[in-house]
């Protein structure tokens, strides 16, 4: 599915510029926004040749392409970033559509916002869904959708709203792009690289305690199963966010001893816990020195898991 960006996130006030604060704000907001798009190929940004002569030609061009400070540093980030996330419309749509509720705040400059609104007309004849990444000042806080519409056609556009670049990360899909298809490093890391996703893609964006590692065993056991992957993810991510007394006392997983279990780390015998993962689904693991998990077994429904109750 592609997006389109609220022009605000892309064009700025000369006044809002020289805000401290706003510049600032309006620089990580882009930047992260189009590193993350980028970095895992979520969507493709529709755009058009009208609305990139008003970003890239003068005299039209916004001020962080102007001042000698960003001039050097940033523009060939964004040179770099952009054109790689976009898609070109070809707009044969002169009339701008409409939209419902109306934009609080619009762009700086009026042609932008014709040329962005007549692409929005081009889209609906489309029919088709999209990513609406909104400007901070533009999120609806009651959840409203924004709708755009026309005069013309009996179809509308109601997006799917981004309102913060981590949102992004919800409409990757693990399983299919992140889960081990076999045992071996590539597969592994694009494993860890899912579990991160997941939490950064989580309210809390806590972050993980622990540095982790798998057993040979452990990969084996997951590239075998094809159930409850999607809580597979979310619960080995989950423990590795909780400190041990969390997870003991976190009903969510369960994590307990597995009595009169040991596993040997380098010729150490260590303890060996668990936690569940759905139902008598169970992932055992140890520590195999401080600050350190090592995930050892998956136990899927009706494998045998010593001292399961």
């Amino acid at each position: 599915m592609n997006a389109v960006f609220d022009p605000s996130i892309l064009f700025i006030s000369d006044q809002d510029w020289f805000d401290g604060s706003k510049k600032d704000f309006f620089l990580k907001y882009l930047l992260d926004n189009l590193t993350i798009i980028n970095k895992f190929k979520i969507s493709k940004i529709y755009w058009t040749e009208d609305l990139n002569v008003l970003l890239w030609s003068s005299p039209n061009v916004p001020p962080w392409r102007i001042d000698t400070d960003t001039r050097n540093s940033l523009v060939p980030i964004i040179y770099r970033l952009f054109p790689d996330c976009t898609i070109d419309v070809q707009n044969s749509v002169t009339e701008a559509c409409l939209i419902q509720p109306e934009l609080r705040c619009k762009c700086c400059k009026c042609e932008v916002d014709t040329s962005f609104m007549q692409m929005m007309h081009s889209l609906i004849t489309r029919d088709e869904d999209v990513y609406f990444c909104v400007g901070q000042n533009n999120i609806m806080k009651d959840g409203t959708n924004y709708i755009f519409y026309c005069n013309c056609h009996a179809t509308t556009l109601t997006p799917l709203i981004i309102s913060n670049h981590l949102h992004w990360l919800r409409h990757i899909d693990l399983i299919n792009e992140y889960w081990p298809k076999k045992n071996c490093t590539e597969e592994i890391e694009k494993f860890k690289q899912g579990l991160s996703i997941w939490a950064l893609r989580t309210d809390s964006h806590d972050q993980f305690l622990y540095d982790y590692s798998f057993s040979p065993k452990f990969i084996d056991d997951i590239v075998d199963t094809n159930t409850y992957q999607e809580a597979i993810f979310s619960t080995i991510a989950k423990r590795l966010m909780l400190n041990q007394s969390d997870a003991s006392d976190y009903a969510g997983i369960n994590d307990e001893p597995v009595r009169n279990m040991r596993y040997s780390v380098n010729g150490v015998r260590k303890s060996v816990r668990r936690f569940r993962v759905s139902g008598e689904n169970r992932v055992h693991y140890c520590y195999p020195d401080a600050g350190k998990i090592l995930f050892l077994r998956y136990f899927r429904e009706g494998q045998h898991d010593t001292g399961l109750r």
